[in-house]
């Protein structure tokens, strides 16, 4: 049984949003993103992708939605986050991390459940409150320091791999935020 959408299939299906990307890091304009990102194109897009294959449907708007966020951070980070526009990302937005200062370092622990396209991802967006600020932030991690937990166990949307994903004492890094 499917659980998780191929790679290339996952990249095929977010490569148009390839040009929003790259106006987002030409002009670092959330407004730019954020009027793209409902344009009726690109919800026609997913609407036909779902048609086919929910999970697919889901995963491609999940990657393409997480890729609007370069318009928000700053231009170092964004340019390593989304260096690949047509690599999707995934994001939990749960604020269930707790970042802490640990000896000068700034380090994010916690566990994030639902976190879907987590297998397809090359970046995972992590939710977390920061001390001393009034809303959450999302810290992207590569995949490859965040664990992945095959808790995703359903009938419906199965091969969304909407996994619970966790990081223990991942120095956060503000540009990357």
């Amino acid at each position: 049984v499917l659980r998780s959408i191929d790679r290339d299939l996952a990249l095929r299906m977010i490569g148009g949003m390839t040009q929003a990307i790259e106006q987002a890091f030409d002009k670092l304009d959330p407004q730019l993103v954020m009027t793209f990102t409902i344009d009726r194109y690109v919800m026609d897009v997913m609407e036909r992708i779902a048609a086919v294959d929910g999970s697919a449907g889901w995963c491609a708007a999940i990657g393409a939605g997480s890729n609007v966020f370069a318009g928000y951070m700053p231009a170092t980070g964004a340019s390593k986050v989304f260096a690949d526009p047509d690599q999707g990302s995934a994001t939990m937005f749960a604020p269930v991390g707790r970042v802490v200062s640990d000896h000068g370092r700034t380090v994010l622990s916690g566990r994030w459940p639902f976190t879907s396209n987590c297998e397809q991802a090359a970046w995972i967006g992590l939710a977390a409150l920061f001390p001393g600020e009034p809303a959450p932030r999302l810290v992207f991690a590569p995949r490859s320091d965040v664990t992945i937990h095959a808790t995703w166990d359903v009938v419906g949307l199965r091969a969304t791999g909407s996994n619970d994903t966790s990081v223990t004492d991942l120095e956060v890094l503000r540009r990357r935020t």
